[in-house]
Parts: structure tokens; sequence; C-alpha cells
């Protein structure tokens, strides 16, 4: 009895300990996605499979129509799953049914769900539409179309018309395609026999099948062709350089008209090969605008048409009428020759404006806008070009200059020309060239009005305003002789990325310093690659980059030397983009690098560096590491629900970019964000910012020789 109450102990003592060191299974996890390009027979599910547990053996989704699937109704079998995100499609649906669906994910017997959702699929109902009338009938043409006035139960994919010359019971090979969707359409029916009489009908196709209008027929024309007949109208509204005239088409012959309107020259019996509207087809009347005439000019003018038998063209009557004469139009030849007291012009007549010049040179004043009354030459009459030479200025004064030309409709003027008379330089500020990060080219031009002026750029920071410019950089070349437009120019190099900046040019000789106007430009924000960003001024007075780094080459144009590998170099440089898809991640969430490649903070553009102790500063002015939701972007388009305290308060939108981790794989997108610093902790590690979808946080631990190769995002500084 003794002996039997011992073995009992022991038994239990035995039982105790293998219930002790029973392993922990870890469990399979998997989230149901969403219904999506639902048709009467199939739709498009998605599944996101998060955990394996002890190594699932299948997955998919189950489905019936009523509430409560589960792989004992119906289910697809998408073999051994991996972790990640698919997708696929459902077939062999009812139409018009509810169903209700699952995720599943099992091991055996085991099986994992995910939450249920329903759908409905699309009704088999065919769309609802009308036969437009059938129009534009030719020997071998006619124009016809449909309005589809309801889809049915999914949307249209193709429309169009048929025909035939028999009645229609069917869709015919002989068809247009005109498109998808609802709504009225127009069908160009071709190639058909004159003199025959066709049938035709509009169609719709959906998920659900195609569906034919009502039946309509037609004759085609027949082979003689009868031209049409047209009448011209009065010409009205007559100017110098336009007019109104038109007609009126009282037959089409034996076909419709396909083209009318009216043809003109300056000589009598004009046709469409001289100038011609386009005034549509068809019968009755119309109105013709007739334009680019030639003023104090003679034409004539007659309607004409024409229709699709292959008659010739149709005339109306002919009408003429003459334009009316305008100013003359001129050029005001550029400003020469200036002296002190004196300068040369002149003037070009491109038109007479339908009448005798009676009168032309140049007029001119000081205040701009010169007219006949001002001082003037008188250099004869006739439209040849002349030269015009002004005399008694004052020196170093502004002219305004115009040359002038007269007929019987009055005084035309040529372009405004300005000149200085010698004295101080004229100078011109254009705008900048081969703006980057910390350098431009400013360029000007410059005239030394016969003098000998030193030149210069001066320029400022545009936030100090118009007044400040406190830098200057010699133009080259310089000094600057003679009265020829001089081009100059200046390399500037120094200054600060992403801000603008406004310049002027300057030039001094020894009758006075003139400005030219200031230009406003903005330094460039952008990576050897050509990648550009944003700059955004955050809490600690610091401007950062809104986007993470995504270059693949140093600031010096060196390409970063390898991609991230299973290889543990933690010196050697290398940067990835996520799931190694540059397509997909790149432009968004940017580079992973690890910290060998940003260890001689070199990988920034000009004038920017990897963050530092701006990150320490940033927190601080947050409130501390428990205000990191100020930094993340909003919403869960990016981050994974529930994206916990995320408020993006400075617009600094962090993002989660994910890691290159230990496994030597990516991991973590949408769940977390992580960042190298340049700052190193109290055993000379690098640290790390790290944020999460499910917290307001920011992390910054420190990283281990072997962290090193690590991958993460970079947000980089600007310099000042």
């Amino acid at each position: 009895m003794k002996i039997n109450k011992l073995i009992w102990i022991c038994l239990i003592a035995v039982m105790a300990i293998i219930s002790t060191c029973k392993k922990v299974e870890k469990e399979m996890l998997v989230t149901t996605g969403t219904v999506l390009n639902i048709l009467t027979t199939s739709a498009e599910v998605s599944i996101k499979i998060l955990d394996l547990g002890e190594g699932a053996t299948q997955y998919g989704h189950c489905w019936s129509t009523t509430p409560g699937p589960t792989v004992s109704n119906t289910k697809t079998e998408r073999g051994i799953p991996e972790i990640g995100d698919f997708k696929y499609s459902l077939t062999s649906l009812v139409p018009n049914t509810k169903y209700y669906i699952k995720a599943y994910i099992s091991r055996g017997n085991n099986v994992a769900y995910g939450s249920e959702i329903n759908f409905t699929t699309a009704s088999a109902d065919l769309p609802e539409l009308t036969t437009t009338a059938v129009t534009g009938i030719t020997q071998s043409s006619a124009v016809s179309g449909g309005n589809i006035t309801s889809q049915g139960g999914t949307p249209v994919t193709a429309r169009g018309v048929c025909w035939s010359t028999a009645t229609i019971t069917a869709l015919t090979n002989n068809k247009t395609t005109n498109g998808s969707g609802t709504g009225s359409f127009t069908s160009e029916i071709s190639g058909l026999s004159a003199g025959t009489t066709y049938y035709v009908r509009a169609y719709a196709t959906n998920d659900g099948g195609t569906k034919l209008g009502n039946e309509l027929s037609f004759p085609t024309n027949s082979d003689t062709p009868v031209p049409p007949m047209v009448t011209t109208a009065t010409v009205t509204s007559i100017t110098a350089i336009s007019a109104v005239c038109g007609g009126e088409v009282t037959n089409e012959g034996s076909s419709p008209v396909t083209l009318r309107g009216v043809c003109w020259s300056t000589s009598a019996n004009p046709t469409p090969a001289n100038f011609k509207t386009d005034n549509g087809n068809g019968m009755g009347s119309f109105v013709s605008n007739l334009t680019g005439l030639l003023p104090g000019t003679t034409y004539y003018v007659r309607a004409f048409a024409t229709n699709s038998g292959g008659a010739s063209y149709a005339y109306g009557e002919e009408k003429s009428f003459p334009t009316a004469a305008v100013v003359p139009t001129i050029s005001t030849v550029p400003i020469t020759a200036v002296t002190s007291t004196a300068a040369k012009s002149g003037g070009a007549i491109t038109s007479a404006g339908g009448a005798p010049i009676l009168g032309k040179g140049v007029c001119w004043n000081t205040t701009g806008s010169p007219a006949f009354n001002d001082d003037k030459t008188d250099d004869g009459i006739g439209s040849d070009s002349y030269v015009s030479n002004l005399s008694g200025l004052a020196p170093g004064t502004k002219y305004y200059v115009k040359a002038y030309a007269k007929n019987s409709a009055g005084t035309g003027y040529g372009d405004e020309q300005i000149f200085t008379s010698a004295d101080a330089p004229d100078v011109i500020t254009l705008d900048p060239a081969s703006i980057t990060n910390t350098t431009v080219i400013y360029n000007g031009k410059v005239n030394a009005n016969l003098g000998s002026s030193v030149i210069t750029f001066e320029y400022e920071k545009w936030e100090y305003g118009l007044e400040g410019y406190s830098m200057s950089v010699a133009a080259v070349p310089s000094p600057v002789t003679g009265s020829a437009w001089t081009d100059v120019s200046a390399a500037v190099t120094g200054l600060i990325s992403g801000k603008a900046y406004h310049f002027r040019i300057k030039a001094v000789n020894v009758y006075g310093t003139t400005y030219g106007d200031h230009i406003v430009f903005t330094t460039t924000v952008k990576d050897p690659d050509g990648n550009v960003y944003t700059p955004v001024t955050v809490p600690g007075g610091n401007v950062w980059m809104k986007e993470n780094l995504k270059t693949t080459k140093y600031a010096n144009g060196n390409p970063i030397p390898r991609k991230l590998t299973t290889v543990v170099y933690p010196d050697d440089p290398g940067y990835g983009w996520y799931n190694n898809d540059s397509t997909s991640y790149k432009d968004l969430y940017g580079a992973l690098y690890n910290y060998g490649a940003i260890r001689n903070n070199s990988v920034c553009p000009d004038g920017w560096h990897v963050a530092a102790d701006e990150w320490t500063t940033l927190i601080n002015s947050l409130g501390g590491n428990a205000w990191g939701g100020k930094l993340k972007e909003t919403g869960t388009v990016h981050w994974s629900t529930p994206n916990t305290g995320a408020a993006n308060s400075y617009d600094f939108t962090a993002l989660p970019g994910g890691t290159w981790n230990s496994f030597y794989n990516y991991d973590g997108i949408g769940f977390i964000g992580g960042w190298w610093t340049m700052t190193t902790d109290l055993l000379d590690k690098p640290i790390r910012v790290l944020m999460s979808y499910d917290d307001v946080v920011i992390y910054t631990p420190g990283s281990d020789a072997t962290e090193k190769n690590f991958g993460y995002s970079v947000r980089c500084v600007r310099n000042q």
C-alpha cells in the first residue's frame, strides 16, 4: 500500500514537470482585406498574413450566402502562405447575391480566421438604350449612334452600332466601337454600297451580355451626282481688314452638302483655292466672316457649296467691295550713334495702310509716349525705310523715341525706344543661370555710353528687403568701354540652399552710377540624382527637409558603393529601397542607409547635413519625447491603424518607412519609422530616432557595431 502511494506521488510530480515545460506555440494571425472589382460572377479579394504561427500550410478565403462561413463552406486554397499582402479573384459566383467571407490560415485542423465582411455581386441586368436617327447619308456612308440611358447591373464596357442588309436579330460583324459608359455617342458607318437599303441597331455590352437598341433602316444614295444650288449674301460690316458675307444653300442636289462657305480674292471669279471660309454642311443660310484682308483693297467674293455625290463646286453670284484705309504700320529703328547731344534712329514702314504716305520721321520727348506735336524730324514721303538724326539733346538725359508715318487715315507710330544720352552707363539685369543649392551665375548687360564703366553685382537674401545689398561681386568682364551692349556675369558660391535672394547689376563711370532692376531667385534643394526636396522650419528654429533622403550618390557625385546585403560590413557604405522596389517606395519613403553610408556626413546635398543634435533641439522644443505625435503624418493611408497621437503640427510629415534589420530583410513598413543621427551616446554608439504606429513616444536608442549595418531613413538639416 505504501508502494502504491509512492508511485502516485511520482506520477503527479512527473506530470507537473511536463506541464511546466510545455512549449508555448506561436499563434497564426491573418486579416481579411477588401473586396473590389465586383462583377456578376467574380470579385477581387485581398488578405494580409501577419504571423505563420508554428508553420501554417494553407491559406485563402472561405465564403457562404449566410453569416459565419468556415473552411467547411466554399473556399480557396492558395497553398503554403508567406507573410505579406496578397490579392486574387473569386470566380463562379451567382449574380445579385450577398456573400459573407473571411480570410483564413490553417495548419492541419488548426484554423485562424480574419474578420467577416460581406459583399453583393452585381446584377446581370443588361443596359437600356435607343438607336439614334440616321443622318449624313451618302452613296457609301451614313451617321447614326445611340443613347444609353442605363448601364444595367454592371458598367458598359463596349458600345457602338451594327448594320446589315437584312433585319438584325443579333450583333453583326459590321459594327463600330465607340468607347464605353452611358450617355449619347455618334457612330460613322462606312463601306456601304450605293442605292442599297441597310438596317442599323445600336448595341451596348456589360458583364451580363450585349443588348441591341431599336432597329432603323435607310437607303444609300444613287450613283448619278447632281450639284447643289447656292446664292451669295450681301457684303456687310466692312472694315480695313474684315467683312461679313455668307449665302444660302437652296438645294443639296443628289446628295448631302458636305462643305459650304464663301471664297474671295483680289481678282474676279474667286474659288476655294484662293481664300475661303468653312461654314459646315447641309442646307439653309449661313454667315461667313472674312478675315485677314488688306486695307484699301478691292475684293471679289461669292458663296460656294459641294456635296458628297462627286459634282464640282456650285457658286452663287459674285459681289465686290473695297476695304477701308488705316493708319500706316511702322517699326522704330533701334537708337545708335548716341553722344551727349545727338543720336540716330529711323523707321521701317511695313504697311502704308492702303493709302499714300504723306509724311514720316521720328518724334521724341523726355516724358514717354512721344507724338507728332513733340520734337520730331521730317524725313519726306513714300513707303521706303529711312534714317533720322536726333539733335539738340541734353547730356545724361533719358529720351523716348517713336517713328511716325502719316496717310489720309491718320498717323501711325512705331514701338517706343528708350535711350539716355552719353553720361552714366546703361545696364540691364538678366535672369540668373546655373542655380544650384549653393551657387549661381549672375548675368547682365552693360552699355558704357562712350565711357569706361566698372561693373559689379550687388546681392542679398530676399528676406532683408529691396534695400538690403550687403554683398557684392565683380563682374567679368570689367571694366566695359564703348557704346555697344556687353554681356557680363559673375559666379557666386556659398549661398544657402532653399533661400530666396535678389540681385542687381551696378555700373560706375566718371558720369555717374547706374543700377539695374532687381531680380529674385531661389536656390535649389536638390541632390546629385536630381531629387527635389521641400524645406520646412520646425520648432527649435532649424530648417529640415520635409522628405526622407532618396539619393544614391554622395554630395560630390560619387555613387554610394553597394546595396544593403546579408554581409555585415558596419563601415562599408550601403543603401537600399524597401523590398528592393524603388518604383513603389522611393518617392514617398526615400532610401534606407546603413551607418557606413552617413558616417562621414557627406550623403546630404550641398548646403545640408545629416541631422544630429538638431533632433534633440526639435524633441525638446516639442515638449519632450512623449510628444512625437506632433511630427507624424496624420491618417492611416501610410501609418497603420491606430497611428496614435498623429498631428503633423509643423508639416514635418514623419512616415513609417520601415527598416533593414538584423535578419537581413526589409520590415516594418507602415508600422515604424527610423532615422539615423550623427549624434552618439555615452558609449559612442550612433543614436537612432524611432517612431511607432501605436505610440506617441520618440525613442532614441544607441546602436552596437552589428546594428550599424541596419538600414534606416535619413533627414537632412540646412547648414545655416
